[in-house]
């Protein structure tokens, strides 16, 4: 790891947070870093988690925007697809 980013996201309520607002930021830093590897929770949050549930599926959802080359990003940056989830 060469830094890590902290989403503005409160504990114990990321599973009301704004999809597309955390989708599109999680994005955004998929494309900046370029990653080969994301690791995240499952879908089902590993244990059940409402937070580990939905940053689970953000960060899938996010995955699959940072891939198209269609969706855009605030600072107009390259589609990336990562290698491994």
């Amino acid at each position: 790891l060469k830094e890590v980013s902290l989403l503005d996201l409160i504990d114990g309520d990321v599973d009301r947070a704004d999809p597309a607002a955390v989708m599109g930021e999680i994005a955004f830093h998929l494309r900046r870093i370029r990653p080969h590897v994301v690791v995240t929770f499952s879908l089902e949050g590993t244990y059940g988690h409402p937070d580990h549930i939905a940053i689970g599926q953000f960060t899938n959802a996010a995955i699959i925007c940072a891939a198209d080359a269609s969706y855009k990003d605030t600072d107009n940056l390259r589609a990336h697809r990562v290698s491994k989830l």
